[in-house]
């Protein structure tokens, strides 16, 4: 189902094993000398998680989700937040989303992974996500480069981003 972050569906976390299996698969049969990982909203989000669990030298995120519950739980995306949770109480899956990507940013310990956070003051994603992450990114010591655009519709991340990451 669209927009599950690689993560849940049906209140099932195999997307979330699945997508670590394959990158597993693919990191230990070609190893690669550098990772990165970019994207942009939920892919900013899926960018930050797999990045860190897996190393990544550079990650590239563009107005991502910090508190996936809270982004979900609106009336414009609770189809999704639905399909993910199945029978789960929409309440407990909300806080165990939020929890999911605190958790991974606060457990990961020392890295030399870099993210690179692209947003805009302007977009909604900045108070709700973007200043609580980037508090948890100084807290742990993950270094993390600031780079804040102008736009004022969350849709419109794309038109910062790809300039930043084609010009890094």
């Amino acid at each position: 189902y669209r927009g599950s972050y690689y993560l849940y569906e049906n209140g099932q976390d195999y997307p979330y094993l699945k997508t670590s299996k394959f990158i597993e698969h693919i990191l230990k049969k070609y190893k690669y000398p550098h990772i990165y990982t970019a994207g942009t909203s939920k892919g900013g989000t899926c960018a930050i998680l797999y990045g860190l669990k897996y190393g990544a030298d550079h990650i590239f995120s563009g107005a991502c989700q910090y508190r996936i519950g809270n982004w979900l739980n609106v009336p414009e995306h609770i189809d999704i937040l639905n399909k993910m949770k199945g029978r789960e109480d929409t309440r407990l899956f909300v806080e165990k989303l939020n929890s999911f990507m605190p958790n991974i940013v606060n457990s990961v310990g020392k890295t030399n992974s870099t993210i690179h956070l692209v947003y805009s003051k302007r977009e909604h994603t900045y108070e709700d996500h973007i200043i609580e992450l980037v508090q948890d990114l100084h807290k742990n010591n993950i270094p993390v480069v600031e780079y804040e655009c102008f736009f004022d519709n969350h849709n419109d991340v794309g038109y910062a981003f790809v300039p930043y990451v084609t010009n890094w």
